[in-house]
């Protein structure tokens, strides 16, 4: 039995995407083995200290860098989830002698601080992407191929819901922006602009409560009547899913979302086409799977994606189960890190 811990920063599985991915792999790579998890949060700043379990606020997290190189060095593998530009947990499991696995789960605005780490993440064992633009950008700076491999979240597809015809054209947003001033990044005022445009198109918006205020007036001053904005934390954001047409990902930058942004994967799994702007990680595999439409960050050509997507809706809403099956099953996800797990643990046994 191996003892594997998992490193990651606010842990949050019940919405936080990363934090999903760590809550599957625990469960099921804890079947035969013991595996543990330890969170440093700047959002959630509570504090847990079980045997298997700890979380605990970053200022608290800083002092405890001693606890945390005896933990590394006590366990058989370490799995990181964290940016390519990482301070703090990278640094130290790359001095550490056990093996350890990087998952990229957040992109890095600069690119100077990708190569400032450079060193650290070539002290990987081995390093997991989710999208091909990282995967790229990895191999450019010199790493192995068999040190790189790309593996998409895992999700069941369900049982697809019909579109229903009799309402409004309907467009779900659920990768609200984190801060104040990611409105633009985020795609917002283009969607908004696009809304302008589509009169009878259904916007749907799932958002933060910390951005509300500022929302509502955008929405005020443009005299928008066909955005519907739904706020806080939402507990069955299948509902949601379900009873849309298409998700839409409207990155204006590479570092815009995540990569493989959850809110896309979950649409997908319910056989909702995608909406997705060139800079988004998952346009290359809706364009090849045809499972919705990739348009350039600009309003005009997000307008008129909406429009082709409408008029053409069962050329592409087929393909959704065919991606998910064979890009982002949770078989494939299982099977894929396990045969990284079991390579490492061999060779350092």
């Amino acid at each position: 039995m191996a003892k594997i811990n998992y490193w990651i920063y606010n842990y949050m599985p019940y919405w936080e995407a990363a934090s999903k991915e760590v809550k599957r792999l625990t469960e099921l790579f804890g079947i035969q083995n013991e595996t543990s998890l330890i969170s440093l949060g700047n959002r959630d700043k509570s504090f847990v200290w079980q045997k298997y379990f700890k979380k605990m606020p970053l200022l608290l997290g800083l002092g405890c860098r001693p606890y945390f190189k005896h933990t590394m060095k006590s366990m058989n593998l370490n799995h990181l989830f964290a940016s390519f530009s990482d301070p703090f947990f990278m640094p130290m499991l790359a001095h550490s002698t056990k093996p350890w696995v990087l998952t990229i789960a957040k992109d890095s605005p600069n690119l100077g601080s990708i190569e400032k780490n450079i060193q650290f993440l070539q002290g990987a064992s081995h390093i997991v992407v989710e999208s091909f633009r990282h995967q790229e950008l990895l191999l450019q700076i010199g790493l192995p191929q068999e040190k790189v491999s790309l593996i998409h979240p895992g999700i069941q597809f369900d049982e697809n819901t019909p579109s229903n015809k009799e309402k409004p054209f309907e467009i779900l947003f659920a990768t609200a922006p984190l801060g104040k001033r990611d409105l633009i990044n985020r795609g917002v005022y283009m969607m908004i602009a696009a809304a302008k445009n589509l009169p009878n198109i259904q916007f749907t918006l799932v958002w933060r409560k910390k951005n509300l205020e500022q929302l509502n007036s955008i929405l005020a001053d443009n005299k928008i009547t066909n955005i519907n904005v739904h706020s806080g934390v939402i507990k069955d954001m299948t509902s949601y899913y379900k009873s849309c047409d298409a998700v839409i990902l409207p990155a204006m930058e590479y570092a815009s979302l995540k990569p493989c942004p959850h809110s896309g994967i979950e649409g997908l799994a319910q056989g909702k086409p995608l909406l997705v702007s060139t800079p988004c990680s998952l346009a290359p595999l809706i364009k090849d799977y045809r499972a919705g439409l990739v348009f350039e960050p600009i309003t005009n050509a997000l307008s008129e994606a909406i429009k082709k997507l409408q008029t053409n809706y069962d050329q592409y809403q087929p393909n959704c189960q065919k991606l998910v099956n064979e890009q982002f099953s949770p078989e494939v996800f299982f099977k894929r890190y396990h045969k990284i797990y079991s390579r490492l643990l061999d060779q350092a046994a």
